[in-house]
C-alpha cells in the first residue's frame, strides 16, 4: 500500500500542496488507515475533491482525544487547545463548579475540559441540530457530566465559568484570507458572521455571558486577529477587565474577559 501511495503523492503534489498545506506522505497513509468501509480508491477520489482529510476518517485529534466529525462541524485547529488549556487552569484554580460552552460545533472543548475537570458540571448549547448530533455521538462514547441543547447563545442559568468559540470572520471583509478548502467543505453558520452585524452580534454575546456568570466569574473566546482590539472595546461594556492572548504564531487569538 505505501508504494501505491508514495506514487499517488508524487503523481498530485502540486494539488495536494495547494490543498493541504504541509501534508506528509505519512499522514496521508495514517489517514486511510484511520477510515473505516471506504476503499483505498475510494480514499483518494475524495482526496482529489479536495475534501478535509478529517472529514474523509470521520476522525480530528484535538487536545489529548480523538474526535468524530463530518461536515456538519467544523474541524478542530490546533490553536483552540490553547483556549481548552487556559480554560482547565482558570477552573482549577478558581473551583469551578458550573460551566457553560456557547456553540459546541462537535463538542471537542467541552468534552476535554470535561476530561481534564471531571468535578464540574458543563452545559453547551448549539443554534444547529446538525452539530448537537455529532456533540452528542461524541458524547456518547465518553460517561462525563454535560448536556448540550438547541439555545441561541446561553440559557437562563447562572454559571462560573463560559467558553466559546464562535464564529468569528466576517462575511465579505475577511473571506480573502479563509483557505478554499475550508470555505468549500466547512459549515458557514460556524466561520461566517454578516460584516453588518458583527459588532452587533458579539454585543449580545458579551451582555448575555456577563448576565449568565456569578460574580467573579470569566468568559473566555476565540476570535480574529484583526478584531479582537475593537472587540475588547465592545466587551469592557459588560465585563470589568478584558485582555488578549496571542496564539502560537503570535497572533491574537483570544479575550479573557472577567466580570470582578
Amino acid at each position: 500500500m505505501s508504494n501505491s501511495f508514495e506514487s499517488f503523492y508524487e503523481e498530485n503534489k502540486e494539488f495536494l500542496s495547494e490543498n493541504y498545506p504541509g501534508l506528509k506522505l505519512f499522514r496521508l497513509i495514517r489517514e486511510f488507515d484511520e477510515c473505516e468501509n471506504i476503499t483505498e480508491d475510494e480514499f483518494k477520489r475524495k482526496v482529489l475533491t479536495g475534501t478535509p482529510l478529517e472529514y474523509i476518517s470521520n476522525r480530528a485529534y484535538f487536545y489529548k482525544d480523538s474526535f468524530y466529525v463530518d461536515a456538519r462541524v467544523l474541524i478542530p485547529r490546533s490553536e483552540t487547545e490553547i483556549l481548552v488549556e487556559e480554560s482547565v487552569s482558570y477552573i482549577k484554580q478558581n473551583n469551578v463548579k458550573k460551566l457553560y460552552e456557547v456553540g459546541v460545533g462537535s463538542g471537542c472543548i467541552s468534552i476535554s475540559i470535561a476530561l481534564e475537570c471531571p468535578q464540574i458540571s458543563i452545559k453547551g448549547s448549539d443554534i444547529s441540530d446538525d452539530a448537537l448530533a455529532v456533540a452528542n455521538k461524541n458524547l456518547k462514547e465518553r460517561n462525563l457530566n454535560i448536556t448540550f441543547e438547541n439555545t441561541n447563545l446561553i440559557d437562563d442559568g447562572e454559571y462560573d465559568f463560559i467558553v466559546s468559540n464562535p464564529p468569528y470572520i466576517k462575511e465579505q471583509a475577511d473571506k480573502e484570507g479563509v483557505h478554499s478548502q475550508t470555505d468549500s467543505h466547512e459549515p458557514h453558520l460556524a466561520l461566517y458572521l454578516k460584516d453588518s452585524e458583527y459588532k452587533g452580534w458579539f454585543e449580545e454575546l458579551f451582555k448575555k455571558c456577563s448576565q449568565a456568570l456569578k460574580c467573579a466569574g470569566a468568559f473566555y473566546m476565540e476570535g480574529h486577529e484583526d478584531h479582537l482590539e475593537d472587540l475588547r472595546e465592545v466587551a469592557l461594556k459588560f465585563f470589568s477587565r478584558v485582555k488578549i492572548k496571542k496564539d502560537y504564531t503570535h497572533r491574537d487569538r483570544f479575550l479573557f474577559c472577567y466580570k470582578d
